[in-house]
């Protein structure tokens, strides 16, 4: 079975003293977090900082160290079943403009904790989500 890895991060800023989070919404109606596949020799953080700019025009990213979160999950193609592999990291910024610079997505939301974990599609993304407001 053939394996794909992605990389990016759950991208929190303070906004009126409370954390918000960055959703990314797909063309398919997605809510989740920016990430995107590894390009030749890039690092896993270099690819996540070039996704989220990709994604969200955000260039001011702070790593927190130490949350590195996978999640792995199937995708049934029409031709064949892939392994997804995405790997989440924790960045810091004070940007609160966003600019969607890619086709892929439709919409962009700095939310709270609690419209973020009703907006994300996916459980298991829910899951990242609790452990990066716990880390």
């Amino acid at each position: 079975m053939e394996k794909q890895y992605s990389y990016g991060a759950i991208v929190v800023r303070e906004e009126n003293g409370k954390l918000v989070y960055l959703l990314v919404k797909n063309f398919r109606g997605e809510w989740g977090f920016p990430k995107g596949h590894k390009e030749k020799d890039e690092k896993p953080l270099e690819t996540a900082i070039r996704e989220i700019w990709e994604e969200t025009s955000i260039k001011d990213l702070k790593f927190a160290p130490g949350f590195k979160e996978e999640l792995v999950y199937k995708y049934e193609g029409e031709i064949k079943t892939i392994e997804k592999h995405a790997i989440y990291f924790i960045a810091v910024t004070t940007q609160s403009e966003l600019k969607c610079l890619d086709a892929e997505h439709t919409e962009l939301r700095w939310v709270p904790y609690e419209e973020a974990i009703k907006l994300l599609t996916f459980e298991n993304t829910k899951e990242i989500l609790k452990k990066a407001r716990s880390a």
